[in-house]
């Protein structure tokens, strides 16, 4: 499923996010999570959209009882904690437990997954960083977070991730892998080894 900027979107989905963005201004966070829940539903790969809804759940969450919220969370969750369904099954479970607790990792994790699942790394991206903002040090998290920056070939940040779980745990494997898949990419980036020139040009 193909990831969605604001410019391609309709219409009236571009006026939906223009209204919530002003909405999310003056502090209208119901407005902002129905039009934002109304585009994401037939352009679930808009990221600049998701952004804009995770501000107004994590606003909201600050109004609300934390407590009550991730209760709330983990009830309406635990069907897919239970059976453990694949992760492309997860997603519409994850962005219901998401809306009752934007803070929680597990629902942010199961995201990211099935973005990754549904062939939509920017979405994957944008929910690992979630993660990263309530754990920065989960080093499970920041191996993924890179694996979602080599989809989108942004190499230089996949190595960031993998130069930061390894200052801490220096034989984390996943973090030695993802440093050595990174650093091939962002070689290739730097020398341009994939254009077509010769070997004597490669070399030089």
């Amino acid at each position: 499923m193909a990831e969605t900027p604001v410019a391609a979107l309709e219409e009236r989905s571009r006026k939906l996010v223009e209204n919530a963005q002003a909405a999310l201004e003056r502090g209208n966070l119901d407005y902002v999570l129905e039009a934002c829940a109304e585009v994401l539903e037939s352009a679930p790969g808009c990221v600049v959209v998701r952004r804009l809804q995770r501000a107004a759940q994590l606003r909201q969450l600050r109004n609300k009882n934390r407590l009550l919220s991730k209760v709330a969370g983990w009830w309406g969750a635990l069907p897919w904690v239970i059976w453990k369904r694949p992760a492309a099954e997860n997603w519409n479970g994850a962005e219901r437990w998401i809306a009752r607790d934007p803070t929680s990792v597990m629902a942010l994790t199961l995201l990211g997954e099935a973005a990754l699942e549904r062939g939509m790394p920017e979405t994957a991206v944008f929910a690992f960083q979630a993660v990263q903002e309530v754990e920065p040090e989960n080093a499970k998290n920041l191996v993924a977070l890179g694996g979602a920056w080599l989809a989108v070939g942004n190499a230089a940040e996949a190595l960031r991730c993998a130069n930061r779980v390894l200052a801490a745990q220096p034989m984390d494997g996943a973090a030695q892998e993802l440093m050595r898949v990174a650093s091939i990419a962002q070689t290739v980036a730097d020398g341009r080894w994939e254009e077509p020139t010769t070997f004597r040009e490669k070399l030089r």
